[in-house]
């Protein structure tokens, strides 16, 4: 509130229009008034959407729809398109241990409420697996580490999947596991027909060659959505893990209050988590409207456009339907007092006000070697590019590994060669034996001298221009021998 009132200060004092407003701020009963004389506009709390989401055109989509029909249509297999225990979409996302604090009664005026709880402010990864019937498959619970002293999934949602990784993050081992061992055996005990179509992002874990080839011979089209499109087309995104994630946002709090102020740990997140999962996952009307409002089944290709709007902005994209009514002129319906500058040059000052970010947004095709494929991953000529890539990437890593051990040898023979010419110095020096004469100290321990630069030792006498001096004069000078 505070911040709009602000913006209205400065573009009335921008236009130079005269107000009652003390000092050209206007207050809050005119801002509630302003907003009786437009219902057409609300106070939103704006979700956030990333660069990349926001120059999503619609024709990217409607491309991904023909693509898709197109290739279940050679594959001999578009009756899956009107089969919704066929289709399958699933994605990953994480869930906070540690929440954020509600609202409690205290006493007036204290300055300090806390509320007693966790630190950890790690999440645990949950994949989640939809059908267009309505059905959430048995969920994937990912956590950090190989080896557990107790059971993670005791007292979890009935079916649940254990998925390990050294962050606790998703990854095609994980995903690997996952569909061999859950999705798979899941499609057989109710008696799927197959070929099953299952929707996944565009993530490494999910485009991995191993992952393809087990779906292959499954009969399972792993088919990958538009990049960056999540929030339009695919339906654990639109509809279901908005839920889940208040029914968890609860169960959480709920689960600090019953345990006097202990947060949620790895070993206790499933069975806080069984509470939310099977209260979203019942819900199959809220599951089948999802398919249905992402056009993909019924197979309609319809979905919502206006979630497109900013890219009608920055790429000018037409598809895109702006739901955006239309900006009354400034100094109408008395709102802030008559503009002095007339219509147009209200227009002009309020553009100056309007801030729109630079999305840098590259029109050069990056050639990756997929332009001529199929879309679907589990295809037989995708997965041919993925052995290549995945070969090239082994012959790569062998590559470097022969040369770094090339490099490590010869750093090892170079300090070894320093080490024995090192020692083999300091063995062939003896203090005790003139390296002239190889008279020995004991048989003549008088008239010796000794290097300033090394520890050997020489009788006087066979060092040139040391004899006949006096040991005074001897031990004044800064001797240094000929292997010095």
């Amino acid at each position: 509130m505070i911040a709009t009132l602000i913006t209205v200060r400065k573009i009335v004092l921008d236009d130079g229009r005269e107000t009652p407003f003390k000092d050209g701020m206007p207050g809050k009963k005119w801002l509630a008034g302003f907003m009786r004389r437009h219902p057409e506009l609300s106070e939103r709390k704006p979700e956030l959407l990333g660069g990349e989401r926001a120059v999503v055109s619609s024709e990217k989509i409607d491309r991904f729809y023909a693509d898709l029909h197109d290739y279940l249509e050679q594959k001999g297999c578009l009756s899956i398109l009107s089969s919704p225990d066929r289709m399958f979409n699933c994605d990953e996302t994480g869930f906070a241990l540690c929440g954020k604090m509600c609202r409690v009664l205290a006493t007036k005026g204290s300055r300090t409420v806390s509320a007693v709880g966790s630190s950890d402010k790690s999440q645990v990864t949950v994949l989640a697996t939809i059908s267009a019937s309505g059905d959430a498959l048995p969920p994937t619970i990912v956590l950090a580490g190989k080896r557990f002293r107790e059971n993670p999934l005791e007292n979890g949602p009935k079916g649940a999947f254990l998925g390990r990784s050294d962050n606790g993050w998703m990854n095609s081992e994980v995903f690997y596991e996952y569909v061999a061992n859950s999705f798979i055996p899941w499609l057989e005990e109710h008696k799927i027909p197959k070929p099953v179509l299952l929707l996944v992002d565009g993530h490494s874990s999910h485009v991995a060659y191993h992952v393809g080839q087990l779906c292959n011979e499954a009969g399972v089209e792993l088919y990958p959505l538009p990049s960056h499109a999540s929030h339009v087309i695919q339906p654990c995104d639109v509809s279901f893990f908005k839920p889940l994630k208040s029914a968890w946002a609860r169960a959480e709090r709920q689960w600090r209050q019953e345990h006097g102020g202990t947060g949620v740990t790895k070993y206790s997140f499933a069975s806080a988590f069984r509470g939310p999962w099977e209260e979203v996952a019942k819900r199959r009307d809220m599951i089948r409207k999802a398919f249905r409002a992402t056009g993909l089944f019924p197979f309609s290709r319809e979905f919502a456009r206006e979630k497109l709007a900013p890219s009608s902005v920055f790429i000018g994209d037409p598809g895109a339907s702006n739901a955006h009514a239309p900006t009354p002129t400034p100094g109408s319906s008395g709102d802030a007092g008559p503009s002095t500058t007339g219509g147009q040059g209200a227009r002009l000052t309020l553009d100056k006000h309007l801030r729109y970010p630079v999305i840098n947004r590259s029109t050069k095709k990056r050639k990756t070697g997929r332009e001529d494929l199929p879309k679907c991953i589990s295809s037989d000529a995708y997965l041919q590019y993925l052995k290549e890539k995945q070969d090239a990437k082994e012959r790569e890593e062998e590559r470097k590994k022969k040369r770094k051990e090339e490099r490590e040898a010869k750093k090892a023979a170079k300090e070894g060669g320093k080490r024995k010419e090192k020692k083999k110095n300091v063995e062939a020096i003896d203090e005790n034996v003139c390296p002239e004469c190889a008279g020995r100290y004991d048989d003549d321990p008088e008239e010796w001298v000794g290097c300033s630069y090394c520890t050997r030792w020489f009788h006087v006498v066979c060092c040139d221009g040391l004899d006949g001096l006096t040991d005074e004069e001897i031990e004044a000078i800064d001797f240094k021998c000929r292997y010095c």
